[in-house]
């Protein structure tokens, strides 16, 4: 199928476009990362991710473009693109996103040391106070069941328990009032 030269510079210029786009998403993900200060597992998914997101949209760039077609200037063209991005205004963003980035970490570090650490100090110490009297609880439920596995007699065995019941039983003094004599 032929294509005739207008719509092949479409193409590069779409393609250019597409691939300044894509730069600038990458720059975003770098923003990102930045900010987050992600692990080297998490950096290489994300870019594993982010080369999934731009193979599909040199995809839909190739199908719009040359009908499918993949062609090497359209790739050509979306790396140009995305390096000429990164290397303008890519540089440009990621020195304000490191300024940024730092007086973001020096206001908090400044609110951290002036309010966030007492008041994590006092609730820190409230924990370890109210641990204390948990593992003193702790002992004390502990004590409680092991004299409970250990009873003491039944009521009717007490010699004691029984003088209490026959005294009772022989009319002493109840109460305020009299006695209660047979």
């Amino acid at each position: 199928m032929d294509v005739n030269l207008g719509v092949q510079w479409s193409g590069i210029l779409i393609a250019l476009v597409t691939g300044a786009l894509l730069g600038a998403a990458y720059d975003a993900l770098r923003l990102i990362r930045l900010l987050l200060s992600g692990q080297k597992c998490h950096v290489v998914v994300q870019d594993f991710f982010f080369m999934l997101f731009a193979a599909f949209v040199t995809y839909l760039v190739c199908l719009a473009v040359s009908y499918g077609m993949i062609r090497f200037y359209v790739i050509a063209c979306e790396i140009i693109g995305a390096c000429v991005y990164l290397l303008s205004i890519g540089q440009i963003t990621g020195r304000i996103a490191t300024l940024i980035y730092k007086v973001f970490r020096a206001v908090f570090g400044f609110c951290w040391r002036i309010f966030f650490r007492p008041i994590f100090a006092f609730f820190s110490a409230v924990a370890r106070w109210f641990w204390h009297k948990c593992t003193a609880l702790q002992k004390v439920t502990k004590k409680c069941q092991k004299n409970h596995k250990n009873p003491l007699k039944h009521k009717p065995h007490l010699v004691y328990n029984l003088f209490i019941g026959l005294r009772r039983n022989k009319g002493t003094h109840h109460g305020k009032g009299g006695s209660t004599e047979e």
